[in-house]
């Protein structure tokens, strides 16, 4: 798509969410090497629901601590940074873009069924990623979950095109960005592309929203969006959750070339995945309560 149709669909979009302040500053501060202990945990404590959250999930059995903790700056060191980021982020999503209230699925699609496939993209992205040594497993977790955003952005902000877009995708049994592009004009990918720019998100973390069906752009980022690209073909194929996707998924023959892993480790990832997704779901339930 080209600027000018992206900006036409944004016309139509009365009030686009944005992240709050302190996660603003909480990002830049966690990206930057400098930063201290003292200082993030100085962020948290601005954000009174974040505070609680981070101390929640600290004391929580997922960490199995055996004494409570009760101060942030414990807590930190503890979580570490990468956790802290996700925490903040994951946070501020469901908060904008996390309304689950959708009684009446549409052409298999409902907010529950999207978030449990994300969540489970999120895991295999991780899981994909500790297995072939990638630096920044906890990045690969945060992609994953954020790699169809746009579908929820055209779901509460041009909800009826959205629904419009599903009918056409499983009438003619095509990919839903294609019907998304017959009854929008747009696709997921462009617009939560353009979201994760408005929320100043590192650039790879971009490129898996922008990429992950068609894995261009390898040189730069080719190694994550690769990643999240199996774990959304993986989670699809083994019926985590519901993506709004009828069509039939096909790991890209680019894949093995791109990330080092073998095909047959795949029902090992497989296993691995499932356990990783039970826990998550606690996680989640934890983080929006």
């Amino acid at each position: 798509m080209n600027v000018q149709e992206i900006r036409q669909v944004l016309l139509k979009i009365k009030q686009l969410p944005t992240l709050p302040q302190v996660v603003m500053h909480l990002l830049k501060l966690i990206d930057n090497p400098a930063s201290s202990v003292n200082q993030v945990s100085k962020i948290i404590s601005q954000d009174q629901s974040l505070a609680t959250k981070v101390l929640k999930l600290v004391n929580s059995p997922f960490y199995g601590m055996s004494k409570r903790i009760a101060t942030l700056s414990q807590a930190t060191v503890i979580l570490g940074f990468n956790t802290i980021k996700n925490l903040a982020l994951t946070t501020a999503i469901f908060d904008q873009l996390g309304n689950c209230e959708n009684p009446q699925e549409h052409c298999g699609f409902s907010r529950e069924k999207f978030w449990q496939h994300s969540v489970a993209c999120a895991v295999a992205a991780k899981t994909i990623a500790e297995h072939i040594r990638y630096e920044m497993p906890e990045e690969a977790f945060m992609a994953g979950l954020i790699h169809d955003i746009g579908k929820v952005v055209f779901d509460q902000f041009l909800h009826e095109e959205f629904m419009q877009a599903l009918d056409f995708a499983y009438k003619h049994k095509v990919p839903l960005f294609e019907g998304e592009q017959h009854a929008i004009g747009a696709q997921h990918t462009d617009i939560g592309a353009w979201l994760g720019e408005k929320w100043n998100l590192p650039s790879h973390l971009i490129a898996t929203i922008e990429f992950h069906h068609s894995l261009q752009n390898p040189e730069k980022y080719g190694e994550i969006v690769a990643i999240v690209h199996l774990a959304n073909v993986l989670v699809r194929l083994e019926g985590f959750g519901h993506s709004g996707d009828p069509s039939q998924p096909i790991i890209s023959e680019d894949i093995w070339h791109l990330i080092n892993i073998n095909p047959d480790n795949v029902p090992q990832l497989l296993e691995e995945i499932r356990i990783g997704f039970e826990n998550a779901k606690e996680f989640l339930r934890m983080v929006i309560g």
